[in-house]
């Protein structure tokens, strides 16, 4: 099994974005960093909208991406995706433009037991504190236990990867708007 690295295509689809006034109006409690686990505060459909992104491409994505770990999915997709998506995360409506689009966000971190560590590498700063991953290596373990979405522990869950089953199905359905890196 391989497991990729997930990320908007941002040169061939609009981008998304969620209006951040509208946000803190609406959830005054909302935490960005809340993301990647269960959310702690109530969720009110923030208006979001896609514009062009620098390519100026104005082709609507399937799915993409906000804030590099959650998807943005149209409900076509969602229907989809229902399958291999269920018990990974938490479903979000939105307003505005993206009324027809839902937020995931996935709540399954896996620790380091899928990390080969002794040849995953880090880059810190100056100050001695960690910056981001230089190399990232799967272990065999990750073949067995990695889920079809997840985040990790070591990266500080700041990247979504998922396995052969989520980009097979998002490849053979059709579904456009992301980029898979394999690592």
């Amino acid at each position: 099994m391989s497991i990729y690295r997930i990320s908007s295509n941002i040169d061939d689809y609009l981008f998304f974005t969620i209006d951040d006034l509208d946000v803190y109006e609406k959830m005054e409690d909302f935490d960005i960093d809340g993301f990647g686990q269960k959310l702690e505060f109530k969720w009110k459909a923030p208006a979001a909208e896609f514009i062009p992104s620098d390519s100026g491409s104005t082709i609507l994505p399937d799915i993409t991406q906000w804030n590099d770990t959650d998807l943005i999915i149209s409900g076509n997709a969602r229907e989809l995706l229902d399958n291999i998506l269920n018990g990974l995360g938490e479903y979000y409506p939105l307003s505005g433009g993206c009324k027809d689009y839902s937020l995931f966000n996935p709540v399954t971190r896996m620790g380091n037991d899928i990390i080969d560590l002794d040849m995953t590498k880090s880059v810190y700063f100056d100050d001695g504190s960690w910056n981001r991953l230089e190399t990232l290596v799967f272990n065999d373990k990750a073949d067995t236990l990695a889920p079809a979405l997840f985040t990790i522990e070591i990266d500080r869950g700041v990247n979504l990867y998922c396995s052969d089953s989520f980009k097979d199905d998002i490849e053979k359905s059709g579904m456009k708007g992301l980029k898979f890196e394999k690592i």
